[in-house]
């Protein structure tokens, strides 16, 4: 494991970055700690060192590295969704969509020492405007991304899915006494389900972001 006093190039060690945060949040969900734990502590480690290096310390390079990475990663799961089928989009997009957050959870451990370093003082400066900045806690940056890069290219395909799913649900249901009775195994109604969970999920992050300078609402017309 590296440690904590020795010198860090900042291309190798982003590199390793990267490399750990695309397998967490493109592998499908499995342990909370999918790498070795000397693995886990070296990302953690080289994220320490980059931010207080007191000869080169890069935070900022950091932090836009790893959004720049984090909305390559979406831009290419929306292409790939945009050439699926309106029956296929709705269970690939509520995969990728586990996928990307549970992975972003473990994320948030690894890049901690910038949030709750460089990205506090960012906030704490005089008249610090988030949005304007682009500067958010690593556990709401990945929402606006996807939200920006992912959701909002894909909501009208998304929404005809989850109405096509609807349609579906109420074809499969069966009736007792003139009232739908669900199937205790009905995949279309479950999507369905997630798919309100997703939206929920994101919701309800996006509306913890700061107020944009100048509006007097915290979604900046986010849903």
């Amino acid at each position: 494991m590296a440690q904590l006093n020795s010198p860090v190039d900042y291309h190798e060690a982003l590199a390793k970055i990267a490399s750990g945060i695309t397998q967490l949040i493109t592998e499908p969900r499995g342990s909370s700690k999918p790498f070795p734990q000397q693995y886990w502590m070296e990302m953690y480690t080289l994220v320490f060192k980059i931010c207080s290096n007191t000869e080169d310390p890069r935070p900022r390079e950091l932090y836009t590295d790893v959004s720049a990475l984090l909305e390559r990663h979406c831009q290419g799961f929306r292409q790939m969704l945009e050439r699926l089928q309106l029956q296929d989009l709705l269970p690939a997009y509520l995969r990728i969509f586990e996928r990307f957050f549970t992975g972003m959870e473990n994320v948030a451990g690894i890049l901690n020492y910038l949030n709750r370093w460089w990205i506090k003082s960012q906030c704490a400066l005089p008249n610090f405007d988030a949005h304007a900045a682009g500067v958010f806690s690593v556990e709401l940056l990945p929402y606006v991304i996807w939200y920006d890069e992912l959701y909002t290219p894909l909501r009208e395909g998304i929404f005809a899915a989850m109405m096509d799913c609807v349609s579906q649900t109420r074809q499969e249901a069966t009736f007792v006494r003139g009232r739908p009775l669900l199937a205790a195994h009905d995949g279309t109604f479950s999507q369905l389900r997630s798919a309100v969970d997703s939206y929920v999920k994101l919701e309800e992050n996006l509306r913890k972001l700061p107020k944009p300078a100048g509006h007097g609402t915290d979604d900046g017309g986010r849903p």
